[in-house]
């Protein structure tokens, strides 16, 4: 097998040249018009933005700063028609029904109008009807009206007192009615007097008495047809006047609002209310009812406002509203409540739209995971896509925590295109625990976190920073800034063929190398100033990595980078906190010995590791089988430990490492400390990639140039991570210096020399392996334990079947001493012992002859 040889200086980095670009500044570019490396994510979402069907709403997934709310405002203002001009929705009064305000519809630019204009006609009746109904007319007509009534009392009295007179009575009106007074010799007498008369003479009057009864029945009849035709008639002057009065008032707004039905009904019933309850309008002191009643006048006036719930007067095109707080309320709209003499007063007014209504017969954009953060958000906002209506309520009465009361607003017909941004993981929890998510939103626009490095993305690059530093006033890029800025990106992703299409990382780069510019007092932004900017941020997040390092290089934490050891080696780790992340060396040791365990993961054994890890770690023992124990049976026990590992473990980048430590401890071979491994390894033996690359590899150099280059020092790598190597340049300076080297390789023995200085092997056809190879030396010490272990079992068994024999003598005597036991039980128990121990007796002949066996061949070979 060739020898692995370390990669060559120009492989550990894509370096961008100048010459890749014409222009010699960024002053000379135009500004990005679009987002660059997301073409099938904007053809997702053009799509479903012209899409007009049920359930074709938009999910934009991917990485924060990929651009993502960036293009669909882009798109939204492509797709806009500014001709269209959206309705606007009203709630105005339920005469019928107070507690069920009404919604209507009218177009763009009339609620508004509408509203002021019968704001006007309402002050103005309340001004101009108490004028009206004190004019001199008014009062001379109801006067005649009075006078016609009195006199018609009058002359019925007249005619009940005479037919009285004529009788012996005399008849007087008061508060509770007609008294009919007997009159005896010319005088009306009192009720004692009454008493005191003969009772002939009371008989006499008693009849006569009734025989004015339907007289005085007659009377009272007429009296109370006379007086309801004087409210018929006054009602009739009031309405009179009321409807000349109203009819007027409404006349123009009635004629300019008729071609629109529900604001011709609308203003219809304002005007049948306002006649029916024109005392309302009679008051002329209005200080005087708001003391009296405060909330009553208040509300007696405002049914007749309008509440312009959604307002578009000034919306050209099908509104977009970008929600940046999506609770419940401010998704579904709320009814407020108003507080007065200690209690809550609410009506139609109050109630307040949300983002679903504005952006009715357009877009809304939403943050997913926000969205999703908000109690009952989600839920309302599926109701109104999946039903097109929208009902406003408190969110306390949608899940039934309060009964049902106070304001029932007709539900508003509402049909909005939903574009919800979020990450991956959202997509696709949504997407298997939610039956209706599918059916919502079909359209999934995948925002990619690279693109291809191609010479279009490259100037993608450039007119990015020209758009940015012309939007914010910043100093142009020279061709050298542009290539670090290329660089930079190529390093975010990990891949010198590919970069970052995350921009708004890219954007918070350009503003801090301005800032270095301007310290550096540079007219032109150039390479050192972004190399500088980068570093500065490394230096502002990685407190933590320097007290590791510090801790490492005091001997705190135990690292060795000189000599050779058996059974230990040093794997790379990566901690990832959020705003950095940077590599760590961690030495990973294994002990074996006799014992048939198998491969013991003392990390797992004590809880300290993760499902990923635990795998890895499992593979080991598939790798030792297939390449050792397929014409032996396997008799070992192996220890592995991550040394000062006080926290979970997780990943399996370190399996191919640990194998290397396994095999080096099988095999009593020491391994170069000075080169640490990184990988993860499959049961064939095969190198499979790992991520964080970069930051091991530095993180492993910043220690080793701590303790002092050997030469020696260096990372084995998987060959499928060669292309996404962008090492720092003093590392590659090293390697070009071969103070520090990196190895790429394909399999687990190309690995091995490296690290033990001798040839892996390979088995040969008697089943053997390469003689003075490490696996010739692992299969004679794996052979050994085996050969230790089957004493130790032979040993175990006949101590085990002298045991059982004397067990057995014991039960003899006792059956001969038990005269109380059965004989046919005494006599089966026997039986079974003595199967038993034969049975033992054969196992132990069988592996004695097997063993046997394994020398004979042992010893041809």
């Amino acid at each position: 097998m060739p020898v692995v040889r370390p990669l060559p200086a120009s492989d550990l980095r894509y370096t961008c040249k100048e010459s890749s670009f014409r222009f010699k500044t960024t002053a000379s570019l135009k500004p990005l018009k679009s987002i660059i490396g997301q073409e099938r994510a904007i053809g997702a979402i053009e799509m479903g933005l012209r899409l007009k069907k049920q359930g074709y709403n938009i999910f934009v997934a991917g990485m924060t700063g990929t651009g993502k709310s960036t293009v669909i405002k882009t798109y939204l203002e492509k797709v806009i028609d500014r001709s269209y001009r959206p309705p606007e929705w009203c709630y105005v009064q339920n005469f019928e029904d107070d507690e069920t305000p009404v919604i209507m519809e009218v177009p763009a630019g009339v609620g508004r109008a509408l509203k002021n204009e019968l704001a006007e006609i309402i002050e103005f009746l309340r001004e101009e009807i108490p004028k009206v109904f004190e004019s001199d007319e008014y009062e001379e007509e109801r006067k005649r009206i009075v006078e016609e009534t009195e006199e018609k009392q009058k002359r019925l009295f007249a005619e009940l007192e005479r037919k009285a007179l004529k009788l012996g009575f005399a008849v007087r009106s008061s508060k509770v009615g007609l008294l009919i007074i007997p009159i005896v010799n010319g005088v009306a007498i009192k009720e004692s007097d009454y008493d005191a008369l003969p009772k002939k003479e009371r008989e006499e009057i008693e009849r006569k008495q009734q025989d004015l009864g339907p007289d005085v029945s007659h009377f009272v009849r007429a009296s109370k047809r006379i007086q309801k035709e004087t409210r018929q008639k006054l009602e009739q002057l009031d309405e009179r006047i009321s409807k000349f009065c109203v009819g007027e008032a409404f006349s123009d707004i009635s004629e300019k609002y008729a071609k629109w039905v529900s604001v011709r009904e609308f203003l219809k019933k304002v005007e049948d209310h306002i006649i029916h309850n024109i005392d309302e309008f009679k008051q002329q002191d209005k200080e005087i009812i708001m003391a009296q009643a405060p909330l009553r006048a208040e509300k007696s006036f405002s049914q007749y406002d309008v509440n312009v719930f959604v307002d578009n007067d000034k919306t050209k095109g099908p509104p977009v509203v970008i929600e940046t707080n999506p609770t419940y309320p401010n998704l579904m709209g709320k009814i407020e409540k108003r507080a007065a003499f200690g209690t809550y007063f609410t009506d139609f007014t109050m109630i307040k739209a949300g983002s679903l209504s504005i952006a009715n017969h357009g877009y809304l954009v939403v943050n997913a995971v926000d969205l999703l953060s908000n109690v009952g958000a989600w839920a309302g906002l599926k109701r109104v896509i999946k039903f097109k209506a929208l009902q406003i309520e408190d969110l306390a009465e949608t899940f039934g925590y309060v009964p049902s009361s106070g304001l029932k607003p007709d539900p508003i017909p509402t049909d909005v295109k939903v574009i919800m941004i979020g990450p991956e993981w959202v997509y696709d929890y949504l997407y298997a625990y939610d039956e209706d998510f599918p059916k919502l939103f079909k359209v999934k626009a995948h925002f990619d976190q690279s693109m291809g490095r191609s010479p279009r993305a490259l100037l993608g690059y450039a007119s990015f920073v020209r758009q940015m530093t012309e939007k914010e006033k910043m100093r142009a890029f020279d061709r050298s800034g542009i290539s670090a800025m290329v660089e930079f990106g190529a390093r975010m992703v990990e891949d010198q063929a590919r970069l970052s299409s995350r921009l708004s990382e890219i954007a918070d780069t350009i503003r801090e190398a301005d800032f270095f510019a301007a310290q550096n007092k540079s007219a032109l932004v150039r390479r050192h100033d972004v190399e500088q900017a980068l570093e500065a941020r490394v230096y502002r997040t990685n407190l933590i990595e320097s007290k590791i390092h510090k801790m490492i290089t005091d001997g705190d934490i135990l690292v060795d980078v000189r000599g050779k050891k058996v059974g230990q080696i040093n794997g790379l780790t990566v901690y990832d906190l959020g705003d950095i992340r940077f590599g760590k060396p961690a030495r990973i040791t294994v002990e074996t010995y006799c014992g048939a365990k198998g491969v013991i993961d003392i990390e797992r054994e004590a809880k300290l590791s993760g499902k990923i890890y635990e795998k890895g770690v499992m593979i080991l023992s598939g790798f030792i089988g297939r390449t050792f124990g397929t014409d032996r049976n396997l008799s070992f026990s192996a220890s592995i430990c991550f040394e000062q590992s006080y926290g979970e473990i997780d990943g399996d980048s370190a399996s191919s490492t640990e194998l290397c430590a396994l095999l080096s401890s099988l095999g009593d071979r020491p391994l170069e400390q000075g080169i640490a491994v990184t990988g993860s390894v499959n049961q064939k033996g095969e190198i499979q990639p790992i991520g964080g690359v970069n930051e091991k590899i530095e993180g492993y150099f910043a220690v080793c140039r701590a303790f002092g280059f050997t030469g020696k020092q260096g990372v084995i790598i998987p060959i499928q991570n060669r292309r996404n190597l962008m090492l720092h340049h003093e590392v590659i300076k090293a390697c070009r210096q071969k103070k520090f080297h990196i190895w790429a390789v394909r399999h687990l023995s190309e690995a091995l020399p490296i690290l033990t200085g001798i040839p892996t092997g390979r088995r040969l056809r008697d089943g053997s392996f390469t003689p003075g190879s490490l696996f010739a030396k692992v299969a004679q010490n794996l052979a050994f334990l085996s050969e230790r272990h089957q004493q130790h079992d032979d040993e175990e068994e006949a101590d085990d079947a002298a045991r059982s024999e004397r067990e057995s003598d014991s039960e003899k005597k006792k059956e001969k001493r038990g005269k109380q036991m059965g004989a046919g039980d005494s006599r089966k128990t026997l039986k079974m012992r003595r199967r038993k121990s034969h049975s033992k007796m054969k196992i132990r002949e069988k592996r004695k002859a097997e063993a046997k066996r394994k020398e004979r061949r042992t010893v041809k070979r």
